[in-house]
């Protein structure tokens, strides 16, 4: 999200974000999609489940904000697809673990930015209420 809102380097812009935004929606639907076919069976509730879910306000309101919510949500719907995909083997290899590797790996970074952003907002909070000079 960093690298793609910088390249608007002196100006505000809220696209670049959005649009990336939009980008993993995309890709978080298709996720969704295949979870829904493989619960339901049938495609067609599969996206029934997928247009529900997109026009819902909680979605609609997670691509508008420019924060990290879409990533999450993608990340746990691709943490789902790989355990209902996996439940049905017996013995995992290497190769089945790497997509999981990777998922936590990405899950990581998304936490650090929100505990990075959590230490900003309380040390603002401490800045105003108790007035501390800056140094």
């Amino acid at each position: 999200m960093r690298i793609v809102c910088n390249f608007n380097i002196g100006e505000f812009s809220i696209w670049p974000g959005t649009i990336l935004n939009i980008i993993i929606f995309i890709v978080a639907s298709i996720f969704l999609y295949l979870i829904a076919k493989e619960i339901f069976e049938n495609p067609y509730y599969a996206l029934l489940v997928c247009f529900i879910s997109g026009f819902s306000l909680a979605i609609i309101e997670t691509v508008m904000y420019v924060r990290m919510y879409e990533l999450l949500v993608l990340n746990i719907l691709m943490l789902i697809y790989w355990h209902i995909r996996k439940n049905e083997k017996k013995e995992l290899t290497y190769k089945d673990i790497v997509p999981l590797y990777l998922m936590v790996v990405v899950r990581i970074f998304n936490t650090l930015l929100l505990f990075n952003n959590c230490g900003n907002i309380i040390y603002n909070a401490y800045d105003k209420i108790f007035k501390t000079k800056r140094i």
